[in-house]
């Protein structure tokens, strides 16, 4: 199936051809499989902890409420390196105390992410 064709398919595709065109990767398809309306949050978690994932793809998730609402989605986000650092920096309050403290301690987070974890963890402790 050429880039067009799964272009063309991944807006309508069903959950078991999402699955498929997600594990190509073709960050094209991933743009389109995002404006599917019935993708479910189990794959935009998927496709957000994608490192591969396009930067605006990840912006485009994030500008989502219905998917933000969900914990995972926004950890997902936060953790990846090609989401903006405007769009994480965001997220991070209105993450679990245990997350936030993970991403404090995180070697695999943007140095901004883990100072604002950081931040995060001394003023609810100074809080206690």
């Amino acid at each position: 199936m050429s880039v067009k064709d799964k272009m063309i398919l991944a807006p309508k595709a069903k959950k078991n051809e999402r699955a498929i065109l997600i594990r190509d990767g073709n960050s094209s398809v991933i743009r389109m499989i995002v404006r599917n309306p019935r993708i479910e949050d189990t794959e935009i978690v998927r496709i957000a902890r994608d490192v591969s994932t396009p930067a605006d793809v990840l912006d485009q998730i994030g500008k989502n409420r219905k998917w933000m609402q969900n914990q995972e989605v926004r950890l997902s986000i936060v953790k990846n390196p090609r989401t903006p650092t405007s769009l994480a920096l965001r997220q991070i309050p209105f993450l679990s105390p245990k997350d936030i403290s993970a991403l404090a301690k995180s070697q695999h987070v943007k140095d901004s992410i883990k100072r604002e974890a950081l931040k995060l963890v001394l003023k609810r402790f100074e809080q206690k």
